[in-house]
């Protein structure tokens, strides 16, 4: 009888721990399905409007989502807006048609992967305001937002991983008369995930707080 009871409360203590870490892995990765989008429109690239301020300009971040309670659908979506410093804002900036490229990439190993983030554009003429421009984001932390060719504004910069320069850009006159005169520059930031987005009717502050 005391065998069948130790037997018994063995296996309901297995049971136990098994359903709870079930329960736990539901909640925590909260899957959903993912079937082919339903819109008819997916279209590549970017826009030719960004923005961008530098970092320590932001006096309050958006909140990211909780992993542990978080979908699928929300979990790489700010639910809130920028708030800026008083006389500080978000500034516009100009890139060539299709030249704007936002990447993620995965880095690290296996158990230590988290996402390298990329935004590359092209301004056009070299002229004194984009040198100024390279000149004033020389190691300095930027936060950027760059809507895609889908609408879908994506961050690129956070509170803790501050946006910078890479070393890889080039700006000129252009070779020959065909040639293109101009900057390209690349900003890179990391995640433990893909780029933040806003939300969709997010309020980017272009105006300076009060």
């Amino acid at each position: 009888m005391k065998k069948l009871i130790l037997n018994l409360w063995i296996f309901l203590g297995l049971w136990t721990e098994f359903y709870a870490s079930k329960i736990g892995a539901i909640k925590h990765l909260d899957f959903l399905d993912m079937p082919r989008f339903t819109e008819i429109d997916n279209m590549g690239g970017t826009g030719t409007k960004f923005y961008f301020c530098l970092s320590d300009d932001v006096d309050t971040w958006p909140t990211a989502p909780d992993p542990a309670s978080a979908t699928l659908d929300v979990l790489q979506v700010y639910p809130d807006d920028f708030v800026m410093k008083t006389g500080k804002k978000f500034f516009v900036g100009y890139m060539t048609p299709d030249t704007g490229v936002l990447t993620n990439s995965d880095q690290g190993d296996i158990d230590g992967v988290s996402q390298k983030h990329a935004f590359k554009l092209f301004h056009p003429k070299m002229n004194a305001k984009l040198k100024g421009f390279l000149r004033a984001t020389n190691n300095q932390g930027m936060v950027f937002i760059v809507p895609d060719g889908n609408g879908v504004m994506h961050v690129v910069g956070s509170e803790p991983f501050p946006a910078l320069r890479a070393g890889d850009g080039e700006s000129g006159s252009g070779e020959g008369t065909a040639g293109r005169s101009g900057g390209t520059m690349t900003f890179i930031s990391y995640g433990p995930g893909p780029m933040m987005e806003m939300f969709a009717a997010a309020v980017i502050p272009i105006t300076e707080a009060v």
